[in-house]
């Protein structure tokens, strides 16, 4: 998705030093490195991440002092990271490979934060939120819609949970829940090898805590299933149709006043 060329490559450690250095807490999808920690032992680790970082530039000291100063476009990309309005991406198209990021959004500029198996991320401003809007609108399928009559309500179970069960785990809970066979054999086929698979989960802060929205796809040929979650608990399985996940888009557009009056 990144069609800038500026981007920013730091350890998990490295981005949590800088973001601490900046007051953000709470970030979508991140967990503190160094939970467990004794002080003495953090401050070791932070020592090294500070000279690490005045190596690369990142960071200068300001007129010979222990004071820190961020480089500029790396610091916008951070408080970015601190907005109170994310998505999380997840797209697999069989033989293209996988995608998955976060994008941070506030009005002026949108971040997207990838990451590797290694511990390293990556910081990229891709856009304003308006045009990153007009990205999300083709992350799903949205003129197109599943043939095979669907619908099951499923419960004590969550989006996240779900995508990342097994096949097997899947199968044997869809028994459990006394899913019809048919059905049952419709869903594990476009779960167990689809030729597209998606996820999107829009995440808005309130304190320090989370709300999420969830919305999942799954497709192979011409079958096409929405997955969404209306509850924390419940997740709801049906024929895919678009206009859940347009209505969620035009939710976020409305947080950034990108929603045009009908009619104007």
């Amino acid at each position: 998705m990144s069609a800038e060329t500026e981007i920013f490559q730091l350890t998990v450690e490295e981005f949590f030093f800088l973001t601490q250095m900046l007051e953000i807490s709470h970030i979508a999808g991140f967990k503190d490195p160094f939970q467990g920690y004794l002080m003495d032992e953090l401050e070791e680790e932070f020592a090294i991440i500070k000279q690490r970082l005045l190596d690369r530039g990142l960071v200068v000291a300001k007129d010979d002092s222990d004071e820190l100063v961020i480089d500029e476009l790396l610091g916008l990309c951070l408080m970015s990271c601190g907005s109170g309005e994310a998505v999380y991406l997840k797209k697999n198209i069989k033989g293209s490979g996988e995608y998955e990021a976060y994008l941070n959004f506030t009005p002026n500029v949108v971040v997207e934060r990838t990451w590797d198996d290694s511990g390293s991320l990556t910081l990229t401003p891709v856009s304003n939120a308006e045009l990153s809007m007009n990205v999300l609108a083709g992350f799903f399928p949205l003129t197109l819609r599943g043939e095979t009559p669907f619908l099951a309500a499923l419960k004590n179970i969550n989006g996240g949970t779900w995508d990342l069960l097994p096949v097997q785990e899947k199968e044997k809970y869809l028994h459990e829940q006394r899913m019809v066979p048919e059905n049952i054999n419709l869903l594990l086929r476009l779960e167990s090898d689809p030729d597209r698979s998606g996820t999107m989960v829009f995440c808005s802060r309130y304190g320090g805590y989370w709300e999420e929205e969830v919305y999942l796809y799954r497709q192979l040929d011409k079958e096409l299933l929405l997955i969404t979650q209306p509850a924390d608990n419940e997740i709801v399985i049906e024929s895919y149709r678009p206009e859940p996940v347009l209505a969620a888009l035009e939710r976020l557009a409305e947080k950034f006043d990108l929603v045009r009056e009908k009619g104007a």
